[in-house]
């Protein structure tokens, strides 16, 4: 080891991770024949454990320079530019629209063909897959239910009657009227109950001004403590800690006596949460029994701000964990098993910021959050509509009905029931269970293969939304889940596989969307000024995507043969456009990818 010194002249200190990676080729350019006489370069090539190893770094090291020998000057680079860029104008471009490629088989045959036959007459009035009709009623179901049945599997597996569903359709595709058309039934039920509500001799008024009166007390409290003296004098008497105690202690005291008030009177029902705030999410899951529903064709649920609010609120609900939130000012809500389930029709845009989020993915949210894909491709059939409606007043409505009214209560204490399930129907989910974990090793990326793992749960849950179908004139609860029913619900799940992968691939859903959005700002500089090459940095400019995202776009572009991406060393990645890039932005479909997205 001594030897070792002569390698460190002029008492430069050795740095053991300086060539950690002798052969990355990021670590060896500029290449020059310098390497042999540079000290910490002979210094590694010493501390190797052989002469084999040493003479392979320097076969290795020898073999990149000469590999890159040919490129180190900027003509080279512009040759192989040109190059790369002759051979994109000799593809054909491939026009990609503004619109999901999910693709997907579906047995007909699979459903209740009463419930088929809803989704169906239902879809074609809107426009809409079959499937992801089926997909939305089958959550209305669910929220029929009001969190008050919970499936039993066995002694040590059950699934609560929650979903989170998220239908993925462009503006102009008829969201809200549809949402509207499903809710209508709920709505009629709610109206009866606030009836009966008012008919009590309840007022409205009344949390709205306990509220208030809280405010009030509290700071008149402050004011009878704080009349008397000054923050520096309780600091100079050594009275600050019991002055603090004696105010939180009669401060306390106030709140749970008001808090007792406002939760022993009887608030007005309420089936769907309306505003959106973390407050009004636990107060409504309280005054109505630890359950509520979020209907939306609005994107404003998916708010990064809002999300990160009540993320654990949804993860708690979603699974009925105790949820314990106590606070000065919102009041005290310990709900033992809070449940929520919702369905929300959002843009591609949100959905590729919502799949794409690490964050959520890493706490398990998006993954509860089971995306639909609508193409958007049919068109609706207005002279469907009277047959619609006729299926919804026979076939949905009175179904809804039938189950709210059974099952809706707003006593945080209601009883939960059990949902059994018979011996066939549980061989076959475990055997779900068992290719599931299969399919889910074959997918490295974590948040798909988390969706996969949980699949099968889910299946059980649309499982339970079908008996409710079935069995609404009854306690649905008392008969079990059947074979065919379980059956169905791993079906849609398998229809629901490919959604899935697009939603939650980076080189899918949030590459195709920031591939529009590149497009889209390119087109818009087709005043004479095009540029056919500019640089990764140029788009981010243009767009303010980040650049780990535009390079996952390039991907899908270069796919489509729009571009190509050559990867210099030393310089930021050059885009090549094809010639006919700007010629397209004549057409009408290209005019229809700007205006649609």
């Amino acid at each position: 080891m001594s030897n070792q010194i002569n390698y460190f002249p002029n008492n430069i200190t050795y740095n053991p991770n300086q060539y950690n990676n002798l052969n990355n080729v990021a670590n060896q350019y500029p290449l020059v024949n310098t390497y042999i006489n540079d000290p910490y370069f002979r210094c590694s090539l010493a501390m190797q454990k052989s002469n084999a190893e040493i003479m392979a770094t320097l076969n290795n090291h020898y073999e990149v320079q000469k590999k890159y020998e040919h490129i180190r000057d900027d003509k080279r680079w512009e040759e192989i530019i040109s190059q790369q860029g002759y051979a994109l104008n000799n593809a054909q471009p491939i026009f990609f629209a503004p619109i999901n490629q999910v693709t997907w088989e579906t047995d007909s045959n699979l459903f209740p063909s009463p419930l088929s036959d809803l989704a169906t007459s239902i879809g074609q009035v809107y426009g809409m897959e079959y499937e992801a009709v089926l997909f939305a009623i089958l959550h209305f179901f669910i929220i029929s239910v009001h969190g008050r049945v919970h499936i039993q599997l066995d002694d040590t597996w059950s699934e609560t009657m929650e979903s989170y569903g998220v239908i993925i359709r462009r503006s102009g595709g008829r969201k809200t009227e549809f949402l509207r058309q499903l809710k209508q039934p709920f709505m009629e039920i709610q109206s009866e109950l606030h009836k009966e509500w008012m008919a009590g001799g309840h007022d409205v008024r009344v949390f709205k001004d306990m509220k208030s009166i809280q405010r009030q007390l509290s700071k008149k409290i402050q004011q009878k403590h704080m009349g008397f003296t000054t923050y520096e004098k309780l600091v100079q008497q050594g009275e600050l800690n019991t002055f603090m105690n004696d105010l939180e202690s009669e401060l306390g005291e106030m709140y749970h006596t008001t808090d007792k008030h406002i939760h022993s009177a009887q608030p007005i029902p309420t089936l769907f949460l309306t505003e959106t705030t973390p407050k009004a999410l636990l107060m409504a899951m309280f005054h109505n029994g630890g359950y509520i529903a979020n209907v939306n064709s609005e994107n404003t649920f998916f708010k990064k701000s809002f999300l990160d609010k009540i993320a654990s609120y949804l993860l708690a609900a979603h699974d009925g964990e105790y949820l314990d939130d106590r606070t000065k000012t919102a009041g005290s809500y310990v709900l033992d098993h809070p449940g929520m389930s919702m369905l929300q029709l959002i843009q591609p845009r949100i959905a590729a910021m919502f799949y794409g989020n690490s964050l959520y993915s890493d706490i398990g949210l998006s993954q509860r959050c089971i995306p639909f894909f609508s193409s958007q491709n049919i068109e609706p059939n207005s002279y469907m509509q009277e047959q619609m409606l006729k299926m919804i007043n026979s076939e949905y409505a009175p179904r809804i009905q039938a189950l709210v009214k059974m099952y809706f209560s707003q006593d945080i204490n209601a009883p939960k029931f059990k949902l059994q399930i018979e011996p066939s129907a549980y061989r076959l989910i475990k055997e779900y269970e068992t290719s599931n974990l299969y399919t889910a090793k074959q997918h490295s990326f974590s948040p798909f293969e988390s969706y996969i793992r949980k699949s099968h749960g889910q299946a059980v849950r649309y499982a339970a939304a079908i008996h409710a179908f079935l069995h609404a004139g009854e306690a649905m609860h008392e008969t079990p889940l059947t074979y065919d029913e379980v059956r169905c619900g791993i079906g849609l799940m398998k229809i629901l596989y490919n959604h899935a992968y697009y939603a939650f691939d980076p080189y899918s859903l949030q590459a195709h969307e920031n591939a529009v959005h590149i497009v889209t700002a390119l087109l818009r500089r087709t005043q004479g000024a095009e540029s056919y090459v500019m640089t990764v940095s140029d788009i981010n400019r243009m767009t303010h995507i980040k650049n780990k995202d535009i390079e996952a776009a390039l991907m899908f572009l270069e796919r489509n043969y729009l571009c190509s991406t050559v990867r210099c060393p030393r310089r930021s990645t050059v885009v090549i456009l094809h010639s006919r890039f700007y010629e397209l932005a004549t057409t009408e479909e290209w005019q229809a990818l700007m205006t649609n997205s």
